[in-house]
């Protein structure tokens, strides 16, 4: 996922992210600052659960990046 729309996907205070997770029923993990390389331009975003969930995790993260742009 772009560096610029980590924010959006975490939320103020990670109220984004948990409304997902719990939404879906995957857990999500974004990779931290710290562990990327400087120049990357993109952050991973890991899905953990079910087919179904990961599914539902994938359509709801970007529906919240579309209303961004």
């Amino acid at each position: 996922m772009p560096n610029s729309k980590i924010g959006v996907l975490i939320g103020k205070a990670g109220e984004t992210i948990r409304n997902l997770q719990r939404s879906s029923g995957a857990e999500m993990q974004i990779t931290n600052f710290a562990d990327v390389d400087s120049n990357a331009l993109t952050r991973s975003v890991e899905l953990v659960g079910s087919l179904g969930s990961v599914d539902k995790a994938e359509q709801l993260i970007k529906s919240v990046i579309a209303e961004v742009h």
